[in-house]
């Protein structure tokens, strides 16, 4: 990044340092702001999404390399949580979907407290709807931003998720369909 501004060493360097006090104000201000305000369970599965990314989850054998980004995952499922009982149906299928592409297992429980109410009609109909509403998920193949930020979907995570097992290769509308039936057919079966 630097190399391209062509920045004298001694420069790089203030400006590194500048750039990390930055984040870490940003990461004190995401830390109280999930303590203090519910924040909407999308944007907490997508802050969720990027903090297993940063670091290991504890271990089930309870060894815990990164505690941090744990209690940060904990903090944030539980303000999800808290917010359950305010959601749609349509929003808690969404978000279960989403969840389980985020290797973590707290959103393992929380999947399961979001199908709580959901019957196996709703789930259908729900996927109906989002394959609908996102033109056959088109607007995620094609990287519509427009189109994602007017819809808001959960299952936007899906796609990031697609993306980055892809590597180089685009994603395709073949690939993010056979994901969405696997995590539809397992949500189906779980609460059967």
């Amino acid at each position: 990044m630097y190399k391209s501004l062509d920045l004298p060493k001694k420069r790089r360097h203030i400006n590194e340092s500048c750039l990390k006090k930055y984040i870490f104000q940003i990461w004190l201000d995401l830390v109280y702001g999930v303590n203090v305000h519910l924040i909407p369970p999308k944007v907490g599965l997508q802050i969720i999404q990027f903090l297993s990314k940063l670091g290991n989850y504890k271990l089930a054998d309870g060894k815990d390399d990164y505690p941090c980004t744990t209690r940060m995952i904990d903090t944030i499922s539980e303000n999800i949580k808290a917010n359950i009982d305010d959601i749609s149906k349509f929003e808690k299928v969404d978000l279960a979907m989403a969840s389980m592409v985020i290797p973590v297992p707290p959103l393992l429980v929380l999947t399961n407290e979001l199908m709580t109410d959901i019957s196996e009609d709703d789930i259908c109909l729900v996927c109906y709807e989002l394959i609908l509403k996102t033109n056959f998920f088109e607007i995620y193949i094609e990287g519509d931003e427009e189109q994602i930020k007017k819809t808001n979907f959960a299952i936007e995570i899906i796609a990031d998720y697609l993306k980055e097992t892809a590597g180089e290769e685009e994603v395709t509308g073949k690939q993010f369909t056979k994901k969405f039936k696997e995590l539809q057919t397992h949500l189906r079966r779980s609460i059967n």
